[in-house]
């Protein structure tokens, strides 16, 4: 197993567009943490480095509040995934304003403020 960490602005360096919204976790240890996992598309700069077919990713959100959700389903009762149109955060001062945007149906947000984030790639079957 191997691990790849992109911490706060080296997100910048990952499209999460058209990734897939798995699970979202709401842990409590000694503060809130959101973990997001996703089922990530890769990407074209860093297929020597990973091997895409072998991978779990998630996104971790340290000292997570002020949460706001949004979604509209339109047709049938059967929404689907969620599909990842936007990912997106602004820096206020030491906290980041975090926002996920969805286009397809269901249409909506997730939004939420945290002191700190990480993009986690874990390769299974891989040697470190």
């Amino acid at each position: 197993m191997r691990k790849h960490i992109y911490r706060n602005e080296e997100v910048d360096n990952i499209i999460l567009d058209e990734s897939l919204l798995l699970s979202i976790e709401w842990i409590y240890k000694e503060h809130p943490i959101i973990e997001i996992k996703i089922d990530w598309c890769g990407q074209e700069d860093l297929k020597d480095e990973i091997v895409f077919l072998e991978m779990q990713t998630k996104l971790v959100f340290d000292y997570a509040g002020n949460i706001d959700f949004n979604f509209k389903h339109s047709g049938t009762w059967n929404s689907g995934a969620l599909e990842i149109t936007e990912f997106s955060y602004l820096k206020k001062g030491t906290m980041y304003m975090i926002e996920f945007k969805f286009d397809f149906s269901p249409v909506g947000y997730i939004r939420f403020n945290c002191a700190d984030f990480y993009f986690e790639i874990i390769e299974e079957n891989v040697p470190k």
